[in-house]
């Protein structure tokens, strides 16, 4: 075998790798996002994926190392810098409408489904601490930043869940509806000494 076909095998393999791979954690994503992490195994999720429970074993090492995997694919919004209504506007805008493509229900399914496994409750504190709370908390001024930012993605959490069970319906509700978000989102957002300056 000479040495341009060598690397042509090694090419044709590493793109089958990353193929697998990708197959794997979209089944896994699609199983845990309807099942919850109980009730998903790894051989749930190679078949699911058409492929031997040895390769997710081989790609990933067990189903824990799948779903931290998984996690990481999905989208989160990115809060901008302003005032809290700027800020408001920015998480609900990426948060219903990211790219054009619909909003990332997935990120709540997957976690409300998922939350009461003690296998991987860490995980997801890890996650929504880094990548939800934490950037968040850091473009807020004021005090309990922290505690703001926890209460708006509690926020955000039942907007998309309502968005999933009550649809919006044409004819202009749908904007409607996202000021409504943004108002609810400004108040939890709003520091202590921000409202006391409101009521006076």
């Amino acid at each position: 075998m000479t040495k341009a076909e060598i690397q042509q095998k090694s090419v044709r393999r590493r793109r089958d790798m990353t193929k697998t791979k990708e197959s794997i954690l979209e089944a896994a994503r699609g199983l845990f996002r309807n099942h919850g992490y109980d009730h998903v195994g790894l051989r749930e999720i190679a078949a699911e994926a058409g492929c031997d429970k040895a390769l997710v074993h081989r790609y990933f090492g067990s189903k824990e190392e799948i779903f931290r995997a998984v996690l990481a694919t999905l989208r989160v919004a990115q809060p901008e810098n302003g005032d809290n209504q700027h800020i408001a506007r920015s998480i609900v805008q990426q948060a219903l409408h990211p790219d054009g493509q619909g909003y990332p229900i997935d990120d709540v399914l997957i976690t409300m489904r998922s939350i009461s496994s003690p296998e991987v409750t860490d995980i997801l504190r890890e996650r929504v601490s880094n990548h939800v709370i934490g950037p968040l908390a850091h473009v807020l001024t004021g005090p309990d930043a922290g505690l703001r930012a926890r209460l708006a993605m509690a926020v955000v959490g039942g907007m998309l869940m309502s968005r999933v069970l009550f649809p919006p319906s044409p004819g202009g509700e749908d904007a409607a509806q996202e000021r409504r978000f943004e108002q609810l989102l400004v108040a939890a957002l709003q520091s202590d000494a921000s409202a006391d300056d409101c009521k006076a």
